[in-house]
């Protein structure tokens, strides 16, 4: 029998999704509105009658036995209802993030609508109380605790210790049912890791600014262990084979990264935060996407530590790295060193992301419509990478290295001339517009060819990483852009030779240029083109007449001077009366003021 899962119908349809703007997540706001108006029909909690609807309203009055006895819709129509307040959060704090800062009404709809999610999530984990079935009981329960931990970090005005340490305790509980989830293949490791790297940082933050994975693990068992049997979570992960093992962390490592040597440039590391925090960055293996998140939050944190450090820095109390020439030179060189790995980590997850959109595009997307929504998203995606690197271009250090500069602008080409030559391209041709599928083609291969050209001037190697600059996809990008405008070339001849001779009707004979008086070119003399032989189109009268070849040469009445000689005298007798009828004389009224 099929579990129904909760997560994967509310965090599982955003991973599905991929909703990353606000207005993917407008979408997905009206798709869950949609439900809902039938869900609500489905379950007969529709008030028609909206003067008396405090007495008669149905929704409130959903109990746990509704739920055992009639049907267990009632616990989704919950769910529903708090997943689409969730997601026009989410729609509003991007926005915000795009302007970099709320507005006064977002923010107040914001805390009202996680206020009223709150509330919803405590009727859901009461409608759902006698839920037989633990897996569909413990997604509900983590659930509530991502809601409630949402609501205690956005909805609320003012976050105090109590507060933080209730959303540290609500994500630790989330987070180890998650993994008892993943592990036992209840969800997918996508779904799991989108929501750990979601709440995360939060996470860490709350629990003490834990800066490993070996830490946060622990603090998640320790609070386990810490809360007992007071939580439902505990108890069904306990009764059901969750360990609670504590690993060691190792405190006495003294060798601890010092320098850097980044392509001609070499710096100090003068602050231990930040050199740990670059130490568990680059320890950090990629196994799959969600680890780029989590290899990108040490990079933001040793780039915020950097930024501090760089702004309390005073050269009177540095006499601890008396041996660095120039400590300020030396902490620029190591905020660029960060940032241009934080840019990278960005641009691989990415990359892999691109990867697997390609995929999609040349397998499971067989009609247009899917063509065009994946376009979109490719576009969206390749928009990113191109911010990216243009970021990492502006970079200190970077502009001025040629080579560098070199395979990043190639790399930004080959992205552009994917997507217009392999998708754009596509979306033309099968539309029928051959001559623009051949111009797209044609100025890819140009670009990528003469960039091309340049690399005999800098060295073969590769400063850039495997999985994202080869040179050997390149070229295999610039073969099939050359291999499919030879399918185009045809067909887009084809199409502008239909173009020319229809406009081929409309050119003037031979004679006709000769009585006008126009310029004969060479070209125009063509025996099936030396008279006019299509008769001109007149207006003619009602009998019919005789069509021949030497119709334009016989010389009619013309229609308009007809039509003046008869109306001519028509004219003048109705000129008359009018004239006689100004001779009259007005009567008067009384004593010639007034008129009748």
């Amino acid at each position: 029998m099929p579990i129904f899962s909760p997560i994967n119908a509310t965090y599982g349809v955003r991973v599905e999704q991929i909703l990353e703007t606000d207005q993917d997540f407008v979408k997905y706001h009206d798709k869950l509105n949609r439900k809902l108006q039938k869900l609500r029909h489905r379950c007969q909690g529709v008030t028609k009658d909206t003067k008396k609807y405090s007495e008669k309203e149905k929704f409130s009055k959903i109990t746990s036995d509704n739920y055992d006895k009639q049907s267990k819709l009632y616990g989704v129509l919950y769910l529903l209802q708090v997943e689409r307040d969730l997601s026009l959060v989410e729609t509003l704090k991007l926005r915000g993030r795009q302007r970099g800062k709320l507005k006064r009404p977002e923010r107040k709809v914001i805390q009202t609508r996680l206020k009223k999610v709150a509330k919803l999530v405590e009727g859901l984990v009461a409608l759902t109380q006698n839920e037989q079935n633990y897996v569909t009981r413990l997604q509900y329960l983590i659930y509530s605790k991502l809601a409630k931990a949402e609501f205690i970090l956005n909805g609320k005005l003012t976050t105090k210790k109590k507060a933080e340490s209730d959303v540290a305790g609500l994500l630790a509980l989330a987070f180890a049912g998650l993994q008892y989830l993943a592990e036992h293949n209840y969800i997918s490791e996508d779904i799991s890791s989108f929501i750990q790297s979601k709440y995360e940082y939060s996470l860490m933050q709350y629990a003490g600014n834990l800066v490993s994975n070996v830490r946060l693990q622990n603090f998640i068992i320790e609070s386990l262990k810490s809360i007992g049997d007071k939580d439902e979570i505990v108890k069904l992960l306990l009764n059901n084979g969750f360990k609670l093992d504590i690993k060691e962390v190792d405190d006495t490592t003294t060798n601890s990264l010092t320098n850097i040597n980044w392509r001609s440039f070499q710096a100090k590391i003068t602050d231990r935060e930040v050199s740990h925090l670059i130490e568990l960055a680059e320890s950090v293996e990629i196994s799959k996407l969600s680890d780029y998140s989590s290899k990108l939050l040490y990079w933001e944190d040793a780039l915020s530590k950097q930024e501090a450090v760089i702004a309390n820095y005073d050269e009177n109390e540095s006499t601890e790295n008396a041996d660095i020439d120039d400590p300020q030179e030396n902490n620029q060189i190591l905020l660029s060193y960060v940032k241009y790995n934080k840019l990278m980590v960005n641009i691989l997850r990415d990359n892999e992301i691109c990867k697997e959109l390609w995929q999609q595009w040349d397998k499971s997307c067989s009609t247009l419509s899917a063509k065009v929504v994946k376009y979109k998203e490719l576009e969206r995606i390749t928009s990113n990478l191109s911010v990216f690197l243009h970021e990492v271009m502006e970079l200190p250090g970077i502009y001025s290295d040629d080579e560098l500069m070199y395979q990043l602008e190639l790399l930004d080409l080959h992205y552009k001339t994917l997507l217009s030559s392999k998708a754009l391209a596509y979306l033309y041709q099968s539309k029928g517009k051959y001559r623009e599928a051949l111009a797209l083609h044609v100025r890819s291969f140009q670009e990528l060819n003469s960039k091309l050209e340049q690399d005999m001037l800098y060295s073969n190697d590769e400063i850039l990483p495997n999985s994202l600059f080869d040179k050997l996809d390149i070229e295999k990008n610039q073969s099939n852009i050359k291999a499919a405008w030879t399918g185009v070339i045809a067909l887009a001849g084809y199409q502008k030779s239909l173009e020319t001779t229809g406009k081929s009707k409309y050119k003037l004979s031979v004679i006709e240029k000769i009585s006008n008086q126009k310029e004969i070119e060479a070209s125009d003399v063509n025996i099936s083109n030396l008279f006019p032989l299509t008769p001109h189109m007149q207006p003619v009268g009602a009998k019919p007449t005789l069509f021949d070849l030497a119709f334009n040469y016989i010389q009619y009445e013309k229609f308009e001077q007809r039509n003046i000689t008869e109306n001519k005298p028509a004219e003048k007798q109705s000129s008359e009366p009018e004239n006689h009828k100004e001779e009259q004389p007005k009567k008067r009224g009384f004593l010639g003021l007034f008129g009748r």
